[in-house]
């Protein structure tokens, strides 16, 4: 499965699945495999997203990846790994509830959630890593 999400009338997200299930009356998608691109407005691919699964409200245009998420910045230089990873088409934001390492320059930074914008040019983890 292939669809593609527009932001005021520019691509900006583009999600391959290797399946797709759909239930009756709702308008969830659940996906196997998933992979995912983010576009900067330039319609250049900025950020690849990979997951073992995840969802796709067709209403809010929302995805959730779940599993093994790992989601690369290509000119950024940014790996962001976490078990849950959401994009939120109306505010243009990635967020994590889960534990999530960031991995830039060579280091790795640690947090219990996650936030940062669609392409990964500025993000944040917060504060309390055990």
């Amino acid at each position: 499965m292939t669809t593609e999400i527009t932001l005021d009338g520019r691509r900006a997200l583009r999600v391959e699945s290797d399946s797709a299930f759909f239930r009756t009356g709702s308008s969830t998608m659940t996906l196997v495999g998933l992979r995912a691109s983010m576009f900067a407005p330039t319609g250049v691919e900025a950020v690849t997203i990979e997951a073992d699964s995840g969802a796709l409200e067709t209403d809010a245009q929302r995805l959730t990846a779940l599993g093994a998420v790992i989601a690369r910045a290509r000119g950024e230089g940014v790996t962001v790994r976490t078990t849950e990873l959401v994009f939120h088409p109306s505010t243009g934001r990635l967020t994590s509830d889960s534990a999530t390492v960031v991995e830039r320059g060579g280091s790795n930074e640690r947090g219990p959630c996650f936030e940062g914008n669609a392409l990964l040019t500025e993000w944040s983890l917060c504060s309390g890593f055990p």
